[in-house]
């Protein structure tokens, strides 16, 4: 599967873990920091990811900023986002989530729900 994923997580060794499984698994990955960073790095290279794993607690723009702001950046939205946290939060905006996953987390179970996220057809982003 060719499969291109923006990871964004403000714990460095995390994100870094996660980068490693995925580009052993083929996909192709991006990472950010903050959502600041993410639009930026989106921005800059030009890339549509194919799915988006995003942390909740995070400096600059946290991850319910970024889905709030999320459907405003061609380049991201209707990109379908696996939220993990340790901290879930209710969100009002569900359709924004593809799926949430509790940190700790089985990586397996990660990485079967960002390929059927790389599987699923683009979100409608009609607005």
């Amino acid at each position: 599967m060719s499969c291109h994923l923006l990871i964004v997580e403000d714990d460095a060794l995390n994100a870094e873990s996660l980068a490693e499984v995925f580009t052993a698994r083929g996909f192709g990955v991006i990472s950010a920091a903050h959502g600041v960073q993410a639009f930026e790095l989106v921005r800059k290279l030009g890339t549509r990811p194919d799915a988006i794993i995003l942390d909740i607690e995070m400096p600059v723009m946290d991850g319910l900023e970024f889905l709030r702001t999320q459907g405003r950046e061609p380049l991201l939205a209707g990109v379908p986002v696996i939220v993990i946290s340790a901290k879930m939060p209710s969100l009002t905006q569900t359709e924004l989530v593809f799926a949430m996953i509790s940190k700790p987390f089985s990586i397996e179970a990660l990485v079967a729900t960002v390929e059927r996220a790389c599987a699923a057809p683009p979100s409608n982003t009609d607005t």
